[in-house]
Formats: structure tokens, sequence, C-alpha cells
């Protein structure tokens, strides 16, 4: 992670309109034990970024790279996202998508970087995440389904710098039928889908 960022401690974040995300790489593992001691030093800084992006409008989660601390864009590997099944928002520092449950859909989503603009994505129906949380404590292989996993994968893909392909007005949805039970399991196990990711359709 970069420099604490504990001074000064007026935390002014602005979403930066109209422009790609830069791809933030993830901390290998052998660095992972800084995080610790990172998110204690910038605890204030989570804290308002957390109640920052809860409280923007029509906002169900928000990459730390879409955003600008006190002019400059923030280059930490984090987001922030409100947990559906929780009922709760988080904070997720480092995350990695380990796996991709379920089967695929073609979503239609918004984003905060592009205002009134929509996009057509691939969405799995669950992930499997490894991350670690507000306070710096890891959290392994947790499983997200249904709309917080889209909101996960959105996210991410921030993170990552993976182009959105935005469009003024709706967007055209490719709808496939979703897989039987006995169907190959699209997460690629080489299992029936009744027995490995049928628990996570959506």
């Amino acid at each position: 992670m970069d420099t604490p960022i504990n001074t000064p401690t007026t935390f002014d974040f602005k979403v930066i309109p109209d422009q790609q995300t830069p791809k933030l790489a993830e901390l290998p593992k052998h660095l992972e034990h800084v995080i610790k001691d990172w998110a204690l030093q910038n605890a204030e800084m989570l804290d308002a970024f957390l109640s920052f992006a809860r409280f923007l409008p029509n906002t169900v989660g928000l990459a730390s790279n879409q955003c600008s601390l006190n002019g400059t864009r923030i280059t930490d590997r984090f987001f922030a996202f409100h947990n559906q099944e929780a009922n709760c928002w988080e904070i997720m520092i480092n995350p990695r998508i380990d796996k991709y449950l379920g089967h695929w859909t073609e979503k239609e989503e918004g984003c905060k970087t592009w205002y009134g603009k929509l996009m057509a994505v691939n969405r799995a129906a669950a992930v499997m995440v490894t991350y670690y949380d507000i306070h710096g404590d890891l959290c392994e292989k947790e499983i997200f389904k249904g709309f917080t996993a889209q909101i996960i994968q959105h996210e991410t893909d921030h993170l990552n710098g993976v182009h959105q392909n935005m469009v003024q007005g709706p967007v055209k949805l490719n709808v496939k039928p979703k897989p039987q039970r006995n169907d190959a399991c699209p997460c690629g196990s080489e299992k029936k889908f009744k027995n490995c990711c049928w628990n996570y359709t959506i």
C-alpha cells in the first residue's frame, strides 16, 4: 500500500467523472502483512470513505480509484459496498475474486464514474472472495451471491482497470437460458450443475 493517508484530517472525496479507472495491482502475498498496519494508520480515512460512498445518491458500491482525495486520485486498492444480505456497508481491502460460481447472466449496470450512461455486462451468480476488512483482518474465500456478488464484480472491475463500454440510454441484453440441473456446471468443475453451483442460482 502507499504512504499512510493520515494528514490532513479533513477528507475531501470527489468522484472523478468520465475517466476510465486505472488498474491497481493486487498486493502480493509476501507483502500482505503490511495491510493490517495500513488499515489501522488509515482508519479515519477508511471510515470517511465508507460514509462518503454510503450517502452518495443511488449508490451501492464505490471503488477507491473512482475518486480523488483532496485533489489526487486514490491509488490504494479498496472499495466500499452495500452488503445486501447483511444490510450494511463494508470495505474490502486488496480484494481478489478466487472463483466465479453459478451461471452467468448479462446485466444492465450504471456507474458513478459515467453519470447517466449504462452498460451490458456478464456477471456470475456468486463469487468467492479473499480480502481484508476495514480493520485489516483477513477474510478468506468468503462467498457472496445475488446482487451483492454483482456489486463486488463491478467494483473489482474498477480496481482491475477493466474497460467499461458505457452507452447513453437503454442497453439490449442478450438473455440466455439458465443451465438445467443435469447440465455441466458453468463454473468449469466438470460436475453436474445440481451437484455444484445450483444453490447460487439467481
